[in-house]
């Protein structure tokens, strides 16, 4: 089963790549972004990988750098163009959104440190908030992004996909593994010796 999922995978991105000119792929270095860079890298090792930081995370960038020199990636740093907040139960949360070609964006929860115990003295949301932004958007046709259909945000809840590919004008997001579940995930990168930072 999982070896007829990952070739169909496969053949996904071998579809998405023929038809683009200027991919790219969008990598947290998490187990989902993890198994699509593998999938990807094995038709296009040089695809530009586009990492967003968003939060100061040792761990989390430590593992990032590992696989970034090992892999001999070439990482593609990508400035918000806007900041915001939004409600979360009973507090609030910043968000950093991410201009795409077309028009479309994407949205991603600045997060505390693991422990981090906010105090009078703390300020980091407003000065995160207030810094410089940049609404240039980049030349790129394509974008692979690692967002299986069952995935649950941890700032939106459960975010299904009702296709595997959204187009707007020349530009289009392709999800290789939106028929993945988190089993999957597991399977393959145990079959296909995938690193994941089993620390996160």
């Amino acid at each position: 089963m999982i070896l007829e999922l990952i070739e169909e995978t496969r053949e996904i991105i071998r579809g998405a790549l023929a038809k683009a000119e200027a991919p790219a792929l969008l990598c947290s270095f998490g187990k989902d972004s993890m198994v699509m860079l593998a999938l990807v890298r094995e038709q296009t090792p040089s695809i530009p990988v586009v990492y967003f930081p968003v939060f100061d995370h040792p761990t989390k960038h430590e593992f990032a750098a590992r696989v970034t020199q090992e892999w001999n990636l070439r990482l593609w740093p990508w400035k918000p163009c806007h900041r915001d907040v939004i409600g979360k139960g009973k507090h609030v949360e910043l968000i950093e959104s991410y201009l795409l070609p077309g028009g479309a964006v994407v949205s991603l929860p600045v997060e505390a440190q693991p422990g981090y115990v906010p105090n009078a003295d703390c300020h980091c949301a407003i000065e995160r908030l207030n810094e410089p932004v940049d609404e240039s958007v980049h030349s790129l046709d394509l974008l692979f992004v690692g967002h299986r259909g069952d995935d649950v945000d941890p700032t939106h809840g459960p975010v299904p996909l009702s296709a595997g590919e959204y187009s707007e004008g020349l530009f289009t997001v392709t999800y290789p593994l939106a028929q993945w579940t988190e089993k999957d995930i597991w399977e393959a990168s145990k079959l296909l010796s995938i690193p994941q930072n089993l620390r996160r």
